[in-house]
């Protein structure tokens, strides 16, 4: 870890020296203060970046390149040269009374 040009180490010698002189009454008390500040920093950095995404929307100034793209549409399949078959005509059977429907009893 770097964080600005300091490695772990430096800094946990910087907070173990903080700790020593400050005594562990104001040190427990700056972390608190430190750790409120950090949070509201958080939250006002996600409102601030909450209402440039909803500005940008609004106002439809995204880049295109930003906006998801729809996919391809595939390529539809070539004509068959085969006619499909006629539809049915009539799905009731066409024999009369006495032509083959006859129950035996």
């Amino acid at each position: 870890m770097n964080l600005f040009g300091v490695g772990f180490l430096e800094l946990a010698v910087i907070f173990l020296v903080t700790f020593l002189v400050m005594g562990p009454a104001k040190s427990i008390e700056m972390a608190r203060t430190a750790g409120k500040l950090v949070g509201e920093l958080r939250r006002t950095l996600n409102e601030m970046t909450a209402a440039v995404n909803l500005g940008s929307e609004s106002t439809g100034s995204a880049t295109p390149a930003s906006r998801p793209q729809p996919p391809a549409e595939p390529a539809s399949p070539p004509p068959t040269s085969q006619a499909a078959p006629p539809p049915p005509t009539s799905a009731i059977p066409t024999t009369g009374p006495g032509e083959g429907n006859e129950q035996q009893s």
